[in-house]
């Protein structure tokens, strides 16, 4: 099981995508900004990965808040997600590109390489 934070401004993708994690027993946190997921990663020290879309409304898009995972939470993974093409940045930031619409068991499959596996124990 692994906490995983997705951040989507489509309400339908993103609970779609936020869905099936869970049916996979992943715990899921959902952010529908740039901004609102910024906050969470500074608030909440246990994120296992980052799932977020390139294209958001407000001060931070996607490429932002992989840049702020870089450069305060170096090793968390990062999959970037976008209805248009892979750019050169993408590949320095993330550790995977998915076009939408993206194909949820291999997003599934992903993650499962990249988050260790857990009992579903947290620290307190």
């Amino acid at each position: 099981m692994a906490r995983i934070l997705v951040v989507e401004d489509e309400i339908l993708t993103r609970f779609s995508l936020a869905h099936w994690l869970r049916d996979q027993s992943h715990e899921v946190m959902e952010a529908g900004t740039g901004d609102e997921a910024a906050g969470m990663l500074n608030s909440i020290p246990q994120i296992d990965l980052v799932i977020t879309d390139i294209e958001m409304p407000g001060q931070v898009d996607g490429l932002g808040l992989a840049r702020q995972v870089r450069d305060t939470r170096a090793g968390l993974p990062v999959i970037l997600v976008s209805a248009r093409d892979e750019g050169p940045e993408i590949a320095r930031l993330a550790a995977a590109f998915f076009r939408k619409p993206y194909d949820l068991n291999r997003v599934s499959a992903l993650v499962g390489r990249l988050v260790p596996a857990r009992d579903g124990a947290r620290p307190a």
